[in-house]
């Protein structure tokens, strides 16, 4: 016999699907709303911390920017905080296309709302699922430029 959970909400999964449908489902639209914010942050430009954390690296290649990066770090980590996208943005700024990053981002994303939905202990699928989704991708402070690079490492990376 199966174990029947009583909560009204555990109980309504997509209504036309069976529960291993509404699972599938849960995650193709995680997956989606994924690819759709890796997709717009191709469009984004460099900008605000983004640029101040370019300040000073060389635009040659190979080791020289490296070290031109590494050497902004060591500046930057004695006048501003040890965040996270302090420390790695000269590297994705620099070093890296941006595809890696927008990639990245998607992926964290993904990583914030499945270890959500699983602290919660929510079931793939149900309406608590989709809820989670929803505040994760609500919740976070898209008004507050969100889409420049340094301010998703230290906002959705870090979450």
């Amino acid at each position: 016999m199966k174990n029947r959970s009583s909560n009204i909400f555990d109980k309504l999964s997509v209504a036309f699907l069976s529960r291993s449908k509404a699972a599938r489902f849960f995650f193709l639209v995680l997956f989606l709303t994924a690819s759709l914010i890796s997709l717009l942050l191709f469009y984004v430009p460099k900008a605000l911390d983004d640029l101040w954390f370019l300040d000073g690296i060389t635009d040659a290649p190979g080791l020289h920017a490296f070290s031109s990066a590494c050497a902004v770090l060591v500046k930057r980590l004695s006048t501003d905080t040890g965040r996270l996208g302090a420390i790695i943005s000269p590297v994705f700024l620099a070093l890296l296309p941006k595809w890696v990053y927008n990639i990245l981002t998607g992926f964290f994303f993904i990583l914030l709302v499945e270890g959500s939905r699983r602290l919660a202990r929510v079931r793939a699928g149900g309406l608590w699922s989709f809820l989670i989704l929803a505040l994760c991708l609500l919740a976070l402070p898209w008004y507050d430029y969100l889409l420049i690079l340094t301010y998703g490492i230290n906002y959705i990376w870090a979450a």
